[in-house]
């Protein structure tokens, strides 16, 4: 019986077919697993997170290279293990739940 973890990595993987991960579209792959993950009930949102790095993670760990090049799973695994993802993730849900103050029509001063 298949866990809800392989069941996404399956999903994710046969769309990956369809179309090879590009350095561009590895970043996109983050938003695509996030919103299957979502779908799970009963998941904390930290739980989520690790949901999101572990299957990442075993996509380019799991010697796909003739859909993802292999610089390019060094570099993700590379964020994943420096907390890059996490934060990446983390930026993603502070955006889609309005955390984040861009664009409101003020000026940080910053440029």
């Amino acid at each position: 019986m298949m866990n809800n973890k392989d069941i996404i990595y399956n999903k994710i993987l046969e769309s990956i077919k369809k179309n090879k991960i590009t350095l561009k579209s590895a970043f996109l792959l983050i938003t695509v697993i996030m919103e299957e993950v979502e779908k799970i009930k009963n998941l904390t949102g930290d739980d989520k997170k690790l949901y999101v790095i572990e299957i990442l993670n075993t996509i380019v760990s799991n010697g796909n290279d003739d859909l993802i090049p292999p610089f390019i799973c060094n570099s993700v695994k590379t964020l994943i293990d420096n907390g890059t993802i996490g934060l990446i993730i983390d930026s993603i849900v502070y955006a889609t739940n309005n955390k984040i103050n861009i664009n409101i029509g003020t000026s940080c001063g910053c440029i």
